[in-house]
């Protein structure tokens, strides 16, 4: 069955964590009652994560694995992951329970109200130094980059397979 719902997260070095992200995608997945699949994508990690990843995909059809050859950064692994989704929507997400898996399902409802893209914000930082550092990257991007852009995106969103497509390219 063709998915409604692809989940592509990131992983870096993340091993005991792994199984509990797939554990609660798959209750979250699970209680929307939409078919889904959850793709993984390994950014090089040094520890055990590629191992883990495969012992899920292998435990569960709709858990694939992707494993990058080196770190490539979070960017590029997302980038990487993406074309691996085959959902209506494909949700991206830190991989580290960063972003709660629990906000799928208001993101999901969101985006099919006809929007292409969804994506969530911060509204507070870790601490001081994380404010500053966003401060400065949203001020340098808005000022002098001329980029009008939303501030203190997070990476998790959601968007259409129009958006998704785009990654095929």
């Amino acid at each position: 069955m063709h998915p409604a719902l692809s989940v592509v997260a990131t992983i870096y070095n993340a091993a005991p964590m792994v199984r509990e992200l797939v554990d609660r995608l798959r209750l979250v997945l699970g209680d929307m009652g939409v078919p889904y699949e959850i793709i993984l994508v390994d950014d090089g990690s040094r520890d055990d994560s590629a191992y883990v990843m495969q012992m899920l995909s292998e435990e569960d059809a709709r858990v694939k694995s992707v494993v990058l050859s080196r770190n490539f950064g979070q960017q590029i692994a997302m980038s990487a992951g993406i074309p691996f989704a085959t959902g209506s929507y494909v949700l991206i997400m830190d991989g580290d329970l960063q972003n709660p898996p629990e906000a799928i399902p208001m993101l999901y409802e969101t985006v099919q109200e006809g929007y292409d893209i969804v994506y969530t914000t911060s509204t507070s930082r870790n601490n001081w130094l994380d404010q500053v550092t966003s401060w400065l990257f949203w001020r340098f991007m808005s000022v002098v980059m001329k980029v009008d852009i939303v501030k203190s995106q997070l990476m998790m969103r959601i968007f259409n397979r129009k958006v998704a497509d785009y990654f095929r390219c």
